[in-house]
């Protein structure tokens, strides 16, 4: 128990590390949005709001930076932490074929994995079977199938994040976990945005606004895990409490009810000694009465 408990206590500290990541990074955005806004006015002249630009900009840049560099103990919390999201079996084949390159492209794929309609497409000889490569147009047209990991979409062999898995009890499965989205300019959808003119500075603000909600939803489920964590800390701490102090009730002396049987042991053993005592003075008695 005390060792899950400072398990526990690890993954409070990690998550914590990555809440202080965010603090910054919401900041950032917020000074990105007083950017955007103060390039909004009709006053401002083009060479300040490329000044303001270059201060959006870097802004930008280290909002990545702090992404791809925030770790705990050496391992990356976001983004590079991730695990290779796999391509989806059903067109996994099929997408590496052009939208409609030629039939005979289409036939020479030798099996394809996937739902039969699919896997129809390579018993068709090398035969203009339009209608067959127009089952299989739609899908060989898409480049890379989009798996959602909350509310991000991830492209098939792109990075995504993987579960932080913290065992908080003493038994298997006894686990509580977390993602740890991307929180990359890119993947905030902000590092196309500028503010050197009204109309970019104006799509900046709806583009940051939706950024710094994200930030704070992924805040709050992080602050739900801590305090999940800390509920689970307590709990063990106060069972593993409760279980020294049943073993101390079995196991530990009860220094009253010792105390009394040792003085009661020690006058037995005295009251014992002076009769054997007595018990060896009779004989000497018995003998000063013959002399006498």
């Amino acid at each position: 128990l005390n060792q899950a408990v400072r398990n526990v206590n690890d993954g409070i500290n990690l998550l914590q590390t990555a809440d202080g990541a965010l603090v910054e990074t919401s900041n950032m955005l917020q000074r990105m949005r007083e950017l955007a806004v103060q390039s909004s006015n009709a006053t401002n002249s083009v060479s300040q709001r490329i000044y303001l630009n270059n201060e959006f900009t870097s802004l930008k840049t280290e909002i990545t930076r702090i992404s791809e560099n925030t770790t705990w103990n050496n391992a990356p919390l976001f983004g590079a932490s991730g695990v290779s999201l796999p391509a989806v079996a059903a067109v996994a084949a099929v997408d590496a074929v052009p939208a409609v390159a030629a039939v005979a492209a289409v036939a020479a794929v030798p099996a394809v994995v996937g739902p039969p309609a699919v896997a129809a497409v390579a018993a068709v000889p090398a035969v203009a079977a339009v209608a067959a490569v127009a089952a299989v147009a739609a899908v060989a047209a898409v480049p890379a199938v989009i798996g959602v990991v909350g509310t991000q979409a991830y492209a098939a062999g792109e990075a995504r994040p993987a579960d932080f898995v913290f065992q908080a009890g003493i038994s298997a499965g006894q686990t509580i976990s977390v993602k740890l989205d991307f929180m990359t300019a890119s993947k905030l959808d902000v590092a196309g945005s500028n503010v050197l003119t009204f109309d970019g500075a104006q799509s900046s603000i709806g583009k940051i606004d939706i950024a710094i909600d994200t930030v704070n939803a992924s805040r709050s489920a992080m602050g739900a895990t801590m305090n999940q964590l800390s509920y689970s800390a307590d709990n063990m701490i106060n069972i593993s409490t409760n279980i020294a102090a049943s073993r101390s009730t079995v196991m530990d002396t009860d220094y009253a009810t010792a105390s009394a049987q040792l003085a009661k042991t020690q006058i037995i053993s005295q009251a014992a000694t002076a009769m054997l005592t007595q018990a060896n003075q009779q004989p000497q008695s018995v003998l000063a009465l013959l002399k006498g």
